[in-house]
């Protein structure tokens, strides 16, 4: 029995937009995978390459050999870099750092706040005006400490190295649990550039930070990208200046 030829017209009309529709899912979910399905590979400090079943052999071995150095109570973080990007493949760089099992929980737990902002803006400055000066548009260092704490003031020469570099092109603001007064009687005896926000501790509980010192470096939109510990004194010579190169180049992205 034939058809009314609109009707006929329709229902083919019909069916080449439903196949159409089919071929466009279909090419989505193979481009979806195919821009998932990159292989990592890993480099280490010599510039060998290795597969990820070769790099997770690395972190086995490095496991055993620091709590064969230094006992069950340590453990070690990965620092990944992404060096290099194609279609098909990612490659990162490598370093393990040794740490103890408390600060390595400490860091998980800090991890969560990763990509997301950090509100500095309703806090009480120690002086008024640097909060004024503020400028949300600009990446953000946010520098933990307290008054009494020896690793704080040692990297403190670092941190006003770096603002007195960037203090145009980023925010620098230090956070302690200390009152104004410990502070400002602090200051008396110590050069420390930032600006400072006093009376912090259930911010600081809020972000479970137990390790002092640390840094957070925000984004121009505040969100929380880099976690960072302690930068070294300068007497550490080459050391100091690999860490702070490392530092410099983090800076340097979120710019």
């Amino acid at each position: 029995m034939g058809c009314d030829w609109k009707f006929c017209r329709f229902e083919k009309h019909l069916k080449l937009k439903n196949t159409m529709k089919k071929f466009l899912i279909i090419t989505s979910v193979i481009i979806s995978f195919s821009a998932y399905s990159q292989t990592k590979y890993y480099q280490n400090r010599d510039g060998k390459i290795l597969v990820k079943k070769a790099y997770d052999k690395e972190k086995q071995n490095k496991l055993k050999d620091i709590q064969k150095q230094f006992g069950k109570d340590f453990d070690f973080e990965e620092d990944l870099d992404l060096k290099k990007s194609t279609r098909d493949s990612l490659v990162y760089s490598f370093e393990f750092n040794v740490l103890p099992v408390e600060l390595k929980l400490e860091k998980e737990r800090l991890n969560k706040f990763k990509n997301k902002k950090f509100i500095v803006d309703n806090l009480e400055f120690l002086n008024p005006e640097d909060k004024q000066k503020l400028d949300l548009g600009k990446p953000t260092f946010i520098n933990f400490w307290f008054t009494s704490c020896p690793p704080c003031i040692e990297e403190m020469p670092a941190l006003n190295e770096l603002k007195e570099k960037y203090n145009d092109k980023i925010n620098f603001i230090s956070i302690t649990f200390n009152t104004k007064e410990q502070v400002v009687k602090f200051l008396t005896k110590y050069d420390f550039k930032f600006a400072h926000i006093p009376n912090q501790q259930k911010l600081i509980n809020t972000y479970g930070i137990s390790g002092y010192p640390k840094s957070f470096l925000l984004d121009k939109n505040q969100n929380l990208i880099y976690i960072e510990d302690g930068l070294p004194s300068k007497e550490y010579g080459q050391a100091y200046q690999l860490i702070m190169g490392k530092m410099e180049t983090k800076i340097k992205k979120l710019l």
